[in-house]
């Protein structure tokens, strides 16, 4: 098996997961074994998935199942044709979402840099540039905290942090080639994807996080940066957050409330929206940065 840390967690696991160096105790293990055609105490599901309490089972055919329990093991049941580079992408998204719900931390949608001692968390749908914006500002000297999924909670002070995720970026071929990078260089994240792994340097502490942007685009001229007021911070950190669907099957529900109403209150949560068709990376950079500036 090999260790290694993600997200403050420490994991034994026989998939290689782009994490830094463990600490010592082990807090989950990931193991290729048998996983049961259902589970206990369905209290939602649909397609792919079961949700209950302590317990999450995700099947995607050809690929694999899995099976979530108790934040503290993930269990891989491959299919025999499948690639190893696509199980580990997809363990990468849904299964450990529903881990970091069950370990009481809010998997968001959204990839975050460092930006003067605090996380700056960029979020949005899929196919916005969230990865590549990442890419770029990390590119100007910002360090990465993670991408696709961040994990959120309050510490033992309250504060609402930030922790380090993966060290690398999923990227595009195109986004790499803005880069001034060739994707050759680097590994696919799925043979059939021309999507790229780009390692990249990160933080080692969680960070307090002091912005968010969800990113968009309109049919307008120009940038347009507005401000999320009260409650709608609430709603949009529900809508960004990965298995929100479930909450309620698997009991995360209170813990994801009391998290989003401690994020509303210390965090500025702002709309970046920019013309479609546009793909100025640098530009929507800037803008950002001259916002948090301001």
């Amino acid at each position: 098996m090999n260790r290694t840390s993600l997200w403050g967690i420490t994991f034994d696991t026989d998939i290689e997961l782009p994490g830094r160096a463990p600490d010592e105790t082990t807090d989950v293990t990931i193991r290729f074994g048998s996983v049961p055609a259902t589970i206990p105490e369905v209290r939602s599901e649909g397609a792919a998935y079961q949700a209950g309490p302590g317990l999450f089972r995700l099947a995607i055919p050809g690929v694999a199942a899995f099976l979530i329990s108790g934040g503290s093991e993930i269990v891989v049941e491959a299919d025999e044709s499948a690639h190893p580079d696509t199980i580990r992408l997809l363990l990468l998204g849904t299964p450990m979402g529903a881990l970091l719900h069950q370990r009481e931390r809010i998997p968001l949608h959204a990839a975050a840099v460092e930006v003067d001692g605090r996380a700056v968390l960029i979020s949005g749908f899929s196919a916005h540039g969230k990865s590549t914006v990442a890419a770029t500002l990390h590119k100007r000297g910002h360090t990465v905290i993670s991408d696709d999924i961040c994990a959120v909670h309050a510490d033992d002070k309250g504060a609402v942090v930030v922790e380090p995720g993966t060290t690398e970026l999923q990227l595009w071929h195109d986004a790499v080639k803005r880069l001034g990078e060739e994707p050759g260089d680097y590994v696919r994240a799925r043979p059939e994807l021309q999507k790229y792994r780009v390692p990249v340097n990160t933080v080692s502490e969680p960070l307090p996080a002091s912005a968010m942007y969800v990113l968009g685009n309109h049919n307008q001229d120009g940038f347009d940066i507005a401000e999320i007021e009260s409650f709608g911070k609430v709603r949009t950190i529900l809508t960004q957050t990965r298995g929100s669907g479930y909450l309620e099957g698997m009991g995360a529900g209170p813990f994801h409330f009391r998290t989003s109403m401690a994020m509303a209150t210390q965090v500025t949560m702002k709309r970046l929206v920019w013309p479609r068709g546009i793909a100025d990376v640098g530009a929507v950079c800037d803008a950002l940065l001259e916002d948090l500036n301001s």
